[in-house]
């Protein structure tokens, strides 16, 4: 109940929720421009993804009318293909129990019974089907139906309940609408409700799908417990090492600088093998797709950078951090700089100015994944538009 009530309520924690409903109100009462709202749904759950519950996207009115339009065709066909295969489906179930009990199955109401289940079905799934393409961005999980179960079985309640909710408080809004509409100074007034409720709903219902579904899978969003991965036996004294060697390095800078080329080499070895094997134990406890949290994969992953700067020796190399996610950046000759996420990420030319750079890369929010039995990153802006993804860290894939 209390996702329901967040999703109500979630346009409020916005500072400029009213000039964004008053602007999505104005949206909302355009025909076909309105499909752009849907397109800001998507958004809003992308946003959740994210952990960005306390802001409301803005507004990119031909890039969400794009977003929207695929959305409602991929919905409105998912969601038309399931009811019918739900109905035809439990007519013959019915047909059958009809049939062995004996009973009279020509009665209107057992027909009508029937569409309302198809009907509540197919809602009820293409939502969890939606939100798990949204995360995605594949329309092949929308044939997923493990994970559409998986998060089914953990959250119909609360998607029915929601419905229902969402049901009556549309029923009374819709009702003061009418009694608006009525009189003339305020029909005006009505139809800018109407569209204010259309974006509100938007906001609602992507807040609530997006909240649901992270329920649903375990919260993807969430850090992932490494404690009992850690206490895997041929694992952990080679972290713990490792890690104590790592804290050595950082307090002696000197002895690190004056490592022989050799150590460096052997000691990237252990990095590497430590990194791969704690890896393919996170890997074993997460599903394909599903976000990593791991701050020994952090520390490691750093150190394993470190090594390798100091092996090649490049003094125009600098790490940094942004959001918890180890960042390799480099300026090429005096024009180019290239942001390097292990192998290669995003390049910018013409752009000698790192701080700028730095400061453009710190809006980008940075995930690790499992695919493929491998580890990979991906990068949303700051309005959860996908910015790369599919990016390997080194060679992780086993």
């Amino acid at each position: 109940m209390g996702v329901i009530i967040e999703s109500f309520s979630y346009i409020f924690k916005d500072r400029d929720w009213i000039k964004k409903l008053f602007k999505g109100g104005l949206i909302g009462i355009v025909p076909l421009l309105n499909i752009s709202l849907v397109g800001y749904m998507g958004d809003v759950i992308k946003s959740i993804y994210l952990g960005k519950d306390n802001r409301l996207p803005e507004f990119n009115i031909l890039r969400q009318f794009i977003n929207g339009l695929k959305i409602s065709i991929i919905y409105s066909i998912y969601s038309t293909v399931l009811f019918w295969l739900s109905l035809i489906l439990l007519l013959i179930i019915f047909a059958i129990f009809f049939s062995i009990f004996n009973l009279d199955s020509d009665n209107d109401v057992i027909g009508v019974v029937i569409i309302v289940i198809s009907f509540l079905i197919s809602i009820i799934v293409s939502q969890v089907a939606l939100s798990h393409y949204l995360y995605t961005d594949k329309i092949s999980s929308l044939f997923d139906f493990s994970t559409i179960y998986e998060v089914l079985e953990k959250t119909w309640p609360s998607i029915i309940a929601f419905n229902v909710i969402y049901f009556i408080v549309s029923l009374v809004v819709f009702t003061i609408i009418g009694v608006m509409s009525a009189s003339c100074i305020l029909a005006l007034v009505a139809l800018w409700v109407i569209g204010a409720y259309i974006y509100y709903s938007c906001v609602v219902y992507g807040h609530f799908c997006g909240k649901v579904y992270l329920k649903g899978v375990g919260n993807l969003a969430s850090e992932i417990s490494t404690t009992s991965i850690s206490k895997v036996e041929t694992v952990e004294p080679i972290i713990k090492k490792e890690i104590e060697v790592s804290k050595e390095t950082d307090t002696s800078s000197d002895n690190s600088h004056n490592l022989s080329r050799d150590k460096l080499e052997d000691q990237l070895k252990r990095e590497y093998l430590t990194l791969k094997e704690y890896v393919k134990k996170v890997l074993n406890r997460v599903k394909e797709g599903e976000v990593i949290k791991d701050k020994v994969i952090e520390d490691l992953i750093k150190k394993e950078i470190d090594t390798l700067l100091k092996l090649d020796d490049l003094d125009d190399f600098e790490l940094f951090f942004i959001n918890g996610k180890p960042i390799l950046a480099h300026k090429k000759g005096e024009i180019t700089v290239h942001t390097t996420l292990g192998l290669s990420l995003i390049e910018y030319s013409k752009s000698p100015d790192f701080e700028k750079i730095k400061d453009r890369l710190q809006k980008i929010h940075f995930e690790m994944y499992k695919k493929e039995n491998g580890v990979f990153f991906r990068g949303f802006d700051s309005e959860g538009n996908k910015v790369f993804s599919d990016v390997g860290l080194f060679i992780w894939n086993f």
